[in-house]
């Protein structure tokens, strides 16, 4: 594996971890007919907090080794090599098991705001990529349209200059 290869992979490792918890908290329903409780923003992070600890906690059951978060929501990333196909598994059954257990998970209003900023800077560096000559389609919710088999196929000059994307696995990049 060639070091820009490796480097491309790191970033994306790091970079999936708060955007995949963040998407599919996301894409989660709450029951449209129950009266909502209003609830502190630092209610909101707490309950977001424990919901986190018990999706890392899931996929460390899963064989994944990731700690838990810290207090301020952040993931510290992975150890070692990963197996994004066993890491994408393990994330879609932890985020079943955990909303199961304790609903989907709370977003806070920062939270919020920074999807909606990640999403504007995905869609810049996805541009930015087409403009240099890969063929990257528009991110989807909560992903920057990059695909997690060829993201490694973009070399470390292009990733920074456009921006540092990372991907969800929603589509695939070519050049």
């Amino acid at each position: 594996m060639t070091t820009s290869s490796r480097t491309s992979r790191a970033l994306f490792a790091l970079a999936a971890v708060p955007l995949l918890v963040v998407a599919l908290a996301a894409c989660t329903s709450g029951d449209g007919d129950a009266t909502p409780d209003v609830k502190t923003d630092s209610q909101v992070s707490a309950d977001a907090q424990k919901w986190d600890v018990a999706h890392a906690s899931c996929l460390r059951e899963e064989g994944i080794d990731v700690p838990d978060p810290s207090d301020d929501g952040m993931q510290q990333g992975f150890s070692g090599d990963i197996d994004m196909e066993a890491l994408n598994a393990a994330f879609e059954t932890c985020q079943g098991k955990v909303t199961e257990e304790l609903g989907p998970r709370p977003v806070t209003a920062q939270e919020k705001k920074d999807q909606e900023e990640y999403e504007e800077q995905a869609r810049e560096s996805a541009k930015c990529l087409r403009e240099k000559g890969y063929d990257v389609a528009d991110p989807s919710q909560g992903g920057s349209g990059l695909s997690n088999g060829t993201a490694g196929d973009i070399s470390a000059e292009d990733i920074a200059a456009c921006g540092g994307a990372a991907g969800d696995g929603s589509t695939t990049v070519q050049k």
